[in-house]
């Protein structure tokens, strides 16, 4: 992604996304559209991680644009390293709430013309990464870093991808073929 407007088209989509689905939606007493709801706060807060990344300070829009004259690229207040965290702010703490309830969006396996199956949550934006991407990059002080560190601890942990003793023999065997 070169330019900018690639990145606020997938930002414009979550905002139309997240203004127009309903968090309270229920069948058989189930919140059945959270768990989409925070799997698209999370992909707009890694796409507007990106733009920080690669432009610096760039505009902040929570809201769907719908037409060309609203200004928003001059009136909108700005994203850096600095306050991103800050102004996905409650947003993100909710995404993570309903992540940790309900988990990821599953939609089975995409099958790839080489026979592979790919399960859809390997193509999801796990809460914990990002976060913890977010304060690696903010990194203002020790505690960001500390922050950072859990949520990437924390992933590894719920997903038991721990490096026991067993992978590290296996790990050794395969890289040097004792």
């Amino acid at each position: 992604l070169l330019d900018r407007s690639a990145y606020y088209k997938v930002i414009n989509e979550c905002n139309h996304y997240i203004a127009f689905a309903d968090s309270m939606a229920t069948n058989n007493s189930q919140y059945y559209l959270r768990r989409e709801l925070a799997q698209v706060q999370m992909i707009r807060a890694w796409t507007y991680m990106q733009l920080v990344i690669n432009y610096g300070s760039v505009p902040f829009i929570t809201a769907p644009v719908d037409n060309a004259n609203t200004g928003w690229e001059y009136s909108a207040p700005k994203a850096t390293r600095e306050n991103l965290i800050d102004l996905l702010g409650d947003d993100l703490k909710i995404a993570k709430a309903w992540s940790d309830e309900y988990g990821l969006p599953n939609y089975r396996s995409y099958n790839t013309y080489s026979g592979t199956n790919i399960p859809s949550q390997l193509c999801m934006f796990p809460a914990e990464l990002v976060l913890g991407d977010l304060y690696l990059l903010r990194g203002a002080s020790q505690a960001d870093y500390a922050q950072a560190a859990q949520y990437y601890f924390d992933y590894i942990s719920d997903n038991e991808l721990m490096c026991t003793s067993s992978r590290t023999a296996s790990h050794a065997r395969m890289n040097y073929g004792t």
